[in-house]
């Protein structure tokens, strides 16, 4: 019964802790004893992380009844008469209020040097933005576009959240602290000193690596990072004689490409040759070789600000050779014009391309 008391303080103040984390409120001293994390017990890690996981919710929290009122109450000074179904909603409605009375959302890493250490950060970018984050041991990651991440950096360990969104890890090599990447499904990526790109959605990632090796293997609570070194490869060839399970682990080298697909729970590799040019976005470029229309459109909905859509059967599968700028989409829907036999129409919410001799109806 003692244990249950401990484990459940450890996870109040867990909450608590996150929280005052992200609205700013944790003083030196405090944030100091946060960066000693394996003195920590392992309900308050646990606890921590996912309540910082929780705050990429915080916009469909604030619309919630419960929460609403609970947040509005804080925000006023009141107490709560809403009895909570369980602490951490307590602890959500207050920072929904927080985050609706001072939009403290974000903490950027990095832009003050002079900052005190923090070791768990969220990072986020919106539609058409790109963003450079770079760790106290130079390692960089380069988020793309509508990316959200929470990157745990501590004396003992270097793990990223990756919630949604794209990013290229260019990392320094550190024997005794491994580099994970947590896709918050079945499976983790451990950096083996390498550079690789992750783009994540609800339904599938898809890993590129570009240099060096990294090691793709299940979540689990302990693991054997002298192992990941002594898996097979993934390759084209490897899949055809094996299966990926909830046991195995794989290392991927340079020039592969692995995709997975959630709903399917099934891999795809492939080798690609020209393999840096799938990140030329970090340059601010998308290059479309012989792609079809549809799929240009659906790349190019990722940095756009309104919705571009297709009208039309016949003009879906065109194929297109193209460089565009991520931050010149307009611009590039004009190329689009001059390609191909489509033209675009303008409306205050979205974008339409139809072809080009087709009257289009509002």
């Amino acid at each position: 019964m003692m244990h249950k008391r401990h484990q459940t303080t450890d996870m109040d103040r867990a909450n608590q802790d996150a929280i005052r984390l992200m609205s700013g409120e944790l003083n030196a001293d405090e944030i100091n004893s946060l960066a000693d994390w394996e003195k920590q017990s392992t309900s308050y890690q646990q606890q921590f992380l996912e309540t910082l996981e929780l705050f990429s919710e915080l916009p469909k929290l604030a619309e919630d009844a419960d929460v609403l009122a609970a947040a509005r109450q804080k925000t006023n000074g009141k107490k709560s008469a809403t009895p909570s179904k369980h602490r951490s909603m307590q602890w959500l409605a207050i920072a929904a209020s927080l985050l609706i009375a001072a939009t403290l959302f974000v903490l950027p890493y990095g832009d003050d040097p002079q900052a005190v250490y923090q070791p768990v950060k969220r990072y986020v970018t919106r539609i058409g933005e790109q963003k450079m984050v770079e760790l106290p041991d130079g390692s960089q990651l380069h988020l793309n576009t509508g990316t959200q991440l929470i990157v745990d950096y501590s004396e003992h360990a270097r793990r990223v959240i990756l919630d949604r969104g794209e990013v290229y890890f260019d990392i320094a090599s550190d024997p005794l602290r491994p580099f994970t990447v947590d896709l918050k499904n079945p499976h983790l990526v451990t950096a083996l000193g390498t550079e690789f790109n992750i783009e994540k959605s609800p339904d599938n990632y898809v890993l590129s690596v570009t240099e060096g090796v990294v090691s793709l293997h299940p979540s689990a609570e302990r693991i054997d990072f002298n192992q990941l070194h002594k898996g097979p490869p993934l390759s084209p060839e490897s899949m055809a004689k094996s299966n990926f399970t909830e046991s195995e682990h794989f290392r991927v080298k340079a020039g592969t490409v692995v995709k997975f697909d959630q709903n399917q729970r099934d891999f795809s590799v492939h080798t690609e040759t020209d393999i840096e040019r799938l990140q030329d976005w970090r340059d601010g470029i998308i290059s479309f070789q012989s792609e079809p229309l549809h799929k240009v459109i659906l790349e190019l909905n990722r940095y756009s600000a309104k919705k571009i859509l297709i009208d039309g059967k016949n003009i879906r599968d065109l194929e297109i050779y193209a460089a565009i700028k991520v931050n010149e989409i307009h611009t590039g829907l004009k190329v689009i014009e001059k390609i191909l036999p489509v033209k675009t129409v303008h409306y205050f919410d979205r974008i339409v391309i139809v072809e080009k001799h087709k009257k289009q109806t509002p």
